[in-house]
């Protein structure tokens, strides 16, 4: 396949690791599993490999609903286009089997003195069904992986289909590794501004963030000649809005027809402060036994995940456990989109939906949205940076990834997020509060520190996007309270 090159977004860190990857010295062939949710740039990354690093790269992509016959004879046309010497385009399409194209593959690794880089995208539409992929693949490795220019990266969206096939140490693929899975997590706030809204201000970068996440597919959608209100209006709020249709389809991924309908029916319940088991079961008017099973896959698909209490004594059963939705998108559908949906499907004349739900004239503030998209974005930007290139990361005094993120939600307190087990073995919280009023910041520097009790060794921050006064710097700092402000989170 021919890629047209257009405006690409590096991903420094990613590179590196595809790099090592690439050029590691090893005695065999090597695979490693590119990984990321939909939309997040892997396909743009996997075309971008030749131009960066010089050697060849061959790159097919799956297509959803293509019969194996068909998908068989693009990947060998494609193939041939980047292979003449290929002799698959010679045989019968009907007596070709995958281990025959693998072979291949390995035969032209052969003829090279650099490293040979077969890309397969959406592995999930290729891999599907009872093609035989799988189990050929293994077998074929056994001639394969006495190729050492041979590298093979498996990309794909679905963790559904990572689970089933790398989840465990007896899972097939895991056990043909040859590298960790590679991950494409979101970009930062700041490179997305400078990429597509330069004239927005930090304010609106990070709220956009707070509702879409670091996809650089959905922020393609905002036209910045546009002031944002009328971008963000239009890209999400309008009848040719990409958000009606994208969680559907991200969902289906993971589940079929039926399955989509039962996971959406729970996941609308689950809302920012997370349910338990119990109460998902009664929003969801579904049985505990199918219940149990749902969520089960949830936490396995990586579609919701646990809120972790370090004062909170290990629970035996799943039953008394949290749930929540960390990706900022879906929580946006579910908590915004999803009660408007048909008002959007029928604007078509780009009425401002989204001015009317903003509950002040003073910043972007939506009633029960705002203040806890606001605390999933801190603790997002906390759990997922790979690089740790947001300044957040310098504010707290963190110097490495070694520590974990929980949150104290307790009769007697409830604290936000808190950063424990750090290196430093210096506790963190940090209480987040989305406002544009400095009397509400210094109320609830008083606020966080009745919560803490006098044995307690740990240092506190206030997220906010208020812009601080003197007097409220000099509160905190008399306090020893940081404020991280917006800046901070760019």
């Amino acid at each position: 396949m021919t890629f047209i090159k257009s405006k690409y977004i590096h991903r420094s860190f990613t590179e590196l690791e595809i790099k090592n990857f690439l050029f590691e010295s090893k005695r065999t062939a090597a695979l490693c599993f590119l990984r990321g949710r939909r939309r997040i740039g892997k396909s743009t990354l996997l075309y971008q490999l030749q131009s960066l690093y010089k050697i060849p790269v061959f790159v097919f992509t799956g297509g959803k609903d293509e019969k194996e016959v068909t998908l068989k004879k693009r990947l060998i046309t494609e193939w041939s286009l980047f292979n003449p010497k290929s002799n698959l385009s010679k045989m019968k399409i009907n007596s070709i089997l995958w281990r025959d194209i693998f072979v291949e593959f390995g035969q032209h690794a052969n003829e090279l003195k650099s490293p040979l880089c077969i890309c397969i995208d959406e592995i999930q539409w290729v891999a599907k069904g009872q093609t035989g992929f799988i189990g050929q693949f293994k077998e074929a490795w056994l001639t394969l992986e006495k190729i050492k220019n041979l590298k093979i990266i498996l990309s794909g969206s679905s963790n559904k289909f990572f689970h089933k096939y790398t989840g465990g140490e007896e899972q097939i693929l895991r056990g043909m590794c040859t590298h960790n899975d590679i991950w494409l997590t979101d970009i930062s706030p700041s490179v997305l501004k400078k990429e597509f809204v330069p004239h927005w201000k930090n304010e609106e970068v990070i709220f956009a963030y707070m509702c879409l996440g670091g996809v650089p597919y959905y922020w393609q959608q905002f036209d910045e000649k546009v002031n944002f209100i009328q971008t963000f209006n239009k890209a999400c709020f309008t009848s040719s809005s990409f958000v009606l249709k994208e969680a559907l389809e991200i969902l289906r991924l993971e589940f079929n027809k039926a399955g989509t309908t039962t996971a959406i029916n729970l996941l609308k319940g689950v809302g920012f402060l997370g349910k338990t088991l119990e109460q998902l079961e009664k929003v969801s008017r579904l049985p505990h036994s199918s219940a149990s099973i749902l969520v089960e896959k949830l936490l396995d698909y990586g579609i919701i995940k646990t809120f972790n209490d370090p004062n909170e004594k290990f629970k035996t059963t799943s039953r008394g456990q949290r749930y929540y939705i960390q990706d900022p998108f879906l929580n946006f559908y579910f908590q915004i989109i999803w009660n408007i949906k048909s008002k959007i499907s029928r604007n078509q004349t780009n009425e401002l939906i989204f001015a009317s739900l903003l509950g002040s004239k003073n910043g972007f503030y939506i009633n029960e949205f705002s203040g806890y998209a606001f605390e999933n974005l801190v603790r997002r930007q906390l759990l997922v940076s790979v690089d740790r290139s947001e300044k957040i990361f310098k504010t707290l005094g963190l110097i490495n990834c070694e520590f974990e993120v929980g949150t104290i939600k307790q009769s007697d307190r409830q604290i936000d997020i808190v950063i424990f087990n750090s290196t430093d073995k210096t506790d963190r919280w940090i209480e987040c509060r989305w406002s544009q009023s400095v009397k509400e910041i210094s109320d609830l520097i008083d606020e966080v520190l009745l919560k803490k009790n006098e044995t307690e060794d740990l240092e506190i921050f206030i997220a906010t996007n208020v812009v601080p006064t003197k007097t409220l710097l000099q509160k905190a700092e008399v306090n020893e309270i940081k404020l991280i402000g917006i800046n901070d989170l760019m």
